[in-house]
């Protein structure tokens, strides 16, 4: 609808100041779902807007709507859902809530755990007093790398509650790597890799770590993350071998979008962008060997960014030319193997000190 406004010039609609979960169409209920009670659409019980999500609980029951690829979704036949996870560790999920009577709650996320199966992580528990409108809060906590599935609220009591908005916002503080406590036979879980989009020819599953990448041909990416994500650092340890370019991606908005910081088969480390493109912003000698292990750091804040190899920094540069503004993390690889343990990424709430 607002691709539509957009190309009509007309201002984008954002019910609720944004929230991601508005209901403010009627009978939309945006992908939620219910164990041991119904949902509807109703009027009213709104403090931003006009209508609501009404939760009729029939004793111990939950409800919530998928944060990334459904239980019944996962094999599905033929081509596959290619998707990223909307919600990370370390983001601050939001609602807005009021109920005729007291109420008990608590939020939840569900996850794909490190033997592949669905499993609830529950949230805090808060009260909902009779008539009062609550806002509550919660950061998710840190998943030991698996991806979350769903997120919503769970009751043990008979009663109604009117969901009036629901979301989240911030960038995340999380791990990517193969998620801990797995038991199943190697390679073990495989769902963790599903919350990335894979744009490489080979991203070898039998290997010893969870990302080795293997591109034939011109540069490849795996990314997963989403535009919500803006100032941030990512930062991982990578070697190579017979690689031509390849490193470390950052506000990734595509295949041919992104920033990136790599090393180089002429002995150069180059912080480069890709907008259809590619521009190289700075290149400097760096003499490396293949399957040397390097810590790679990008950082971004607004159009400013800077980048780190084995803790000297080498780039610190202004996009002043249709920056990339927001997006997700990657690896790029160009015509060889790229090998990584795990990337970490963190929000950054002001420019860089170092």
């Amino acid at each position: 609808m607002n691709t539509g406004r957009a190309l009509a010039g007309e201002p984008a609609l954002t019910p609720k100041t944004g929230a991601r979960f508005h209901f403010e169409l009627p009978g939309s209920v945006q992908g939620f779902l219910v164990e041991n009670g119904r949902l509807e659409n109703t009027a009213g019980h709104s403090q931003k807007g006009s209508r609501s999500l009404a939760f009729i609980s029939n004793g111990i029951a939950q409800f919530g709507t998928p944060t990334f690829i459904p239980r019944d979704s996962l094999d599905m036949a033929g081509y596959g859902l290619m998707a990223s996870p909307t919600l990370y560790p370390g983001q601050r999920v939001y609602a807005g809530l009021i109920s005729p009577k007291n109420m008990h709650l608590n939020f939840y996320i569900g996850i794909y755990d490190g033997n592949d199966r669905f499993k609830i992580i529950p949230g805090p528990e808060f009260k909902l007093p009779p008539e009062e409108f609550c806002e509550v809060y919660w950061t998710i906590p840190d998943t030991g790398g698996a991806p979350i599935v769903e997120i919503g609220f769970q009751t043990r009591v008979s009663g109604t509650v009117y969901l009036d908005y629901l979301g989240w916002d911030g960038t995340p503080k999380v791990t990517f790597s193969r998620p801990s406590g797995s038991v199943l036979p190697w390679p073990g879980s495989q769902n963790w890799r599903k919350a990335w989009i894979n744009g490489v020819d080979i991203w070898d599953r039998w290997a010893g770590e969870p990302f080795r990448l293997i591109q034939n041909e011109g540069m490849g990416l795996v990314s997963t993350g989403t535009r919500q994500w803006t100032d941030y650092a990512v930062k991982t340890s990578l070697k190579s071998t017979m690689m031509k370019s390849g490193g470390l991606a950052i506000r990734v908005q595509g295949m041919r979008r992104f920033y990136a910081l790599v090393v180089c088969g002429d002995q150069k480390a180059r912080l480069i962008k890709a907008n259809y493109q590619l521009t190289t912003f700075a290149e400097v000698d760096f003499p490396w060997k293949e399957l040397d292990p390097h810590e790679f750091t990008l950082q971004a804040v607004g159009n400013h960014l800077a980048g780190w190899i084995d803790g000297v920094k080498y780039f610190d540069v202004l996009d002043e030319d249709e920056p990339l503004l927001d997006g997700a993390v990657g690896l790029a690889i160009e015509e060889g193997t790229l090998m990584s343990e795990a990337v970490a990424v963190e929000p950054l709430a002001h420019d860089f000190t170092k």
